[in-house]
Order: structure tokens, then sequence, then C-alpha cells
């Protein structure tokens, strides 16, 4: 108890203050032996508490207690008290029916065949093994359909969606008869694997369509009405509203989808980056700089995800007009993995962007041939915008910086940039050729 207690009093910032504290010595393997041993306490005792939580949805509760009853009625039939383990493997699978858990319901026949299925006759065997393979199929059904779910949005993420993979995956799926009055669970992550299958074809619009339509299915529906399900579906939503322009309406699902999950969650800081751009494309800069501030000191945050955040913050910063700050931003940013090719360009991007609101003209031109430079070694695809952002940069310079005329001569080239796809939540955070014409405006008025 006297290690807990230094923990619980923040008496101990480390190893040897504790180890010093209790026994008036350095740490040694009696003091990893007593960190172990509080630890597996400590795993107990979350083991043994009541699921029961105020904010916890009643899914969440009811797997948790399903999974407690069946280890209980393990441990149980393991010191032959037969009856009361029996009697609790036939609660876990009534749950797991109820709430379409079938994992635990695999596990819980599994045992229940051996016990009940042997003395009664194959009549009985065959019951429970009927309800196994019920079970498993309807398991492999919600596996098969949050493998493909999984694999498109990584696919996404890595801007290589393969819409040939997809409709073989798809066919597969659509194969298994997903159903709502099948399996609901199963449904939804078809349903699921569906709306990344939008967003990798930049189908957002029927993106869209779907997820306000899951929306209003899960909360219909009791067993898929858990806190983390309706996270992701807002998100998407969000999402789906910031690919179409519509930032005013994503604010709201995405501060939705941000107050389902708690703070310590992982999930927790991929909602912020979500709430971050709908905040900052619909120009609500100081809602915008909360979520960064929140973002910034996040338990979970990495190194590499910490240097985007530096790159959202210099965006803001620079949309705010304070270029002295982004720079200072920008000269933080050195550990972009390498293989991310987008983001190390995106981050150039916004320092020649930079540069020019700061009128440093001599730095900008040599900057701009090391641009071109790596512009040779960037794949075709993965950043289709930027050899026409380095045109029209390029053009700055012969005109001696006169935006309105680089506008000018540069007219076709804004007119297929502003037809080219764009992601807002992508690496141009400053959409060149929107800034490159809100300043020929502004010389053009001044002048």
């Amino acid at each position: 108890m006297q290690l807990f207690e230094l923990i619980l009093k923040n008496q101990a910032r480390n190893n040897q203050e504790a180890c010093q504290k209790i026994y008036h010595h350095k740490a040694d393997s009696a003091f990893c032996h007593l960190k172990k041993r509080l630890e597996e306490d400590l795993l107990n005792f979350i083991l043994l508490a009541s699921p029961s939580r105020s904010d916890q949805d009643q899914s969440s509760k009811e797997e948790i207690q399903c999974g407690k009853t069946l280890l209980q009625s393990k441990i149980l039939l393991s010191r032959g008290v037969q009856d009361q383990g029996i009697s609790l493997l036939q609660k876990t699978s009534k749950l797991a029916d109820k709430y379409e858990f079938p994992g635990h319901k695999l596990a819980a026949f599994d045992i229940l065949r051996k016990y009940q299925g042997i003395k009664p006759g194959l009549k009985t065997r065959k019951y429970y093994s009927d309800h196994i393979n019920k079970a498993f199929d309807t398991f492999r059904k919600i596996l098969k359909a949050k493998e493909v779910k999984y694999a498109t949005q990584e696919s996404n993420n890595q801007n290589n969606f393969d819409s040939k993979k997809f409709k073989k995956n798809k066919l597969e799926l659509m194969s298994n008869q997903y159903d709502p009055a099948g399996s609901k669970r199963a449904y939804f992550w078809y349903e699921m694997a569906i709306i990344e299958h939008y967003f990798g074809e930049h189908n957002f619009q029927a993106a869209k369509s779907f997820t306000m339509h899951l929306i209003k299915y899960i909360k219909s529906e009791p067993v898929l009405d858990s806190s983390a399900k309706k996270a992701e579906v807002y998100l998407k939503l969000a999402e789906s509203y910031i690919q179409l322009g519509e930032y005013d309406r994503a604010v709201n699902p995405a501060n939705k989808a941000l107050s389902l999950y708690t703070a310590g969650q992982r999930e927790y800081l991929g909602a912020l980056r979500v709430l971050f751009f709908a905040n900052f494309r619909n120009g609500d800069f100081n809602d915008a700089g909360h979520v960064v501030n929140l973002a910034t000191n996040h338990e979970h945050q990495t190194s590499q995800f910490s240097q985007k955040w530096l790159l959202y913050q210099a965006a803001l910063k620079f949309s705010m007009g304070e270029h002295r700050e982004v720079g200072k931003k920008l000269n933080c940013v050195r550990q972009l993995n390498r293989a991310d090719t987008a983001w190390c360009m995106g981050h150039r991007l916004l320092e020649l962007l930079n540069i020019l609101e700061l009128q440093d003209y001599d730095w900008f031109e040599y900057k701009i041939e090391s641009f071109r430079k790596k512009l040779f070694s960037v794949k075709s695809g993965i950043c289709s915008r930027l050899p026409k952002i380095y045109v029209l940069l390029k053009t700055l310079v012969s005109t001696n910086y006169h935006y309105h005329e680089a506008a000018e001569i540069q007219r076709d080239t804004l007119v297929v940039l502003q037809d080219c796809p764009w992601n807002p939540m992508g690496y141009e955070l400053i959409k060149v050729d929107q800034w490159l014409i809100c300043k020929a405006c502004n010389t053009a008025t001044t002048g």
C-alpha cells in the first residue's frame, strides 16, 4: 500500500525516489517485484469492479459483463462447482445473443457443449453445435466487413485507393448477405466499408448520405448504440461536410464525436484533428487554436503526429497574419517522416508562402529552386497539384512579385487548379490558387 499511496499523493517522481522512501536504498529487484505485485493487484481490482459507469453506454457495459461472467464460469467449473458455472455460462450466452457478441457466444456454447452435450445424447450436442456454427458464421461476416473497412481506410490514408480491389471485396461482402434483419453488427461494418469506398472515389455526397442513414440506424438499434460507433460515424459525417466545403455544418458532428470519447483515448486525438479542420476551414480561428492546445498536450501524441500538429498551428498562424510566428513553428518541424512525401512538400509549400508574405524575395528565390529539385523526386499522383503550383510561384519571380500580373499570365493554370481536386484536410494547408487570387485582388485594389 505504501507504493500506491506514494503514487496517489504524487510524492515520488521516479523509481529511485519511491524506493528510497519505502526501503531507504536505491531501486533493486525487491522494488521491481513490489511494482509488479501492485500492477497485478490493480488489474485484479479492475476486473472485479462493476462495469456500471454513468458515462458508459449499455452495449459496452454488457460486453464487459459478458467477459466477466464467462471468466467466472470457467473458474467455477475448474473448481468443480458445475451447477453455478453452467448457470453463468447460460447467462453469458443469453446476454451475448441479445447484444450480438458472437465471440463470447462461441466461447460459452463451446464449454456448454462439453459439459451438457454429452450426457443427454446427440440431440443436445447437435443443438450446441448448430448454435456454435451460426455464431461462427456471424463472427466471420463481422470480421470480413471490418477487414475491408480498415483496408480501404488505410488505402485512402495513403492516397492509393484501389477501386478494382475494393469492387472485388465489395462483391464478396454482398455475397455474405449483409442484411440488417440478420447480423446488425455485420451490417454496420458493411455500411462503414461502403462509406470508406465512397471516400476513396471522392464521392463525398454519397458518403454523406450513407453516413446520415447509418446514424439513424444506430440510434434505433440497442445492439449498436455504443459511444465508439456513434463517434466513428459522426467523424465520417464531419469529414464528408469538410470535403464538400460545408465547413459550418462539419463543426457540430465533429464536436459530438469528440464528446463521445474520453480524453485518455487514442481516438480522441483523431477526433481533435477533424474538429481542427472543421473550425479552421470555417474561419473559427480561436476554436481551432483551442483544439491545437488540446492536441499538443495529449498523452498519446507521437513524434510524427506532433510534427503535423506544428504544421496545423503554423497554417493557423498564417491565416491569422502572424507570419513571424509561422516561421518559428515551421523551424520546429524537423522529424516529418521522409516516406510521407506529401506532408514534407506541404511543409515546404507553407514555408514558401510565408516567405512571400514576409517579402524576403532573395530567400524565396533560393527556396523555390530547392522546391523544384524536390518536386522531381515526387511520384505523380501523390501531389498532382504541386507542378502547377510551382509554375504559379515561379511566375511571381519573373513578374518581379506583381501578383495581379502573375495571375493574368497564369489565368489558365489558375482555372486548372480550381478544377483540380484539393483535399481540405491534406498537405496543402493553404489553398495556393485561392491565396494568389486574393493577393492579386488586393494588390490591384491598392495599386
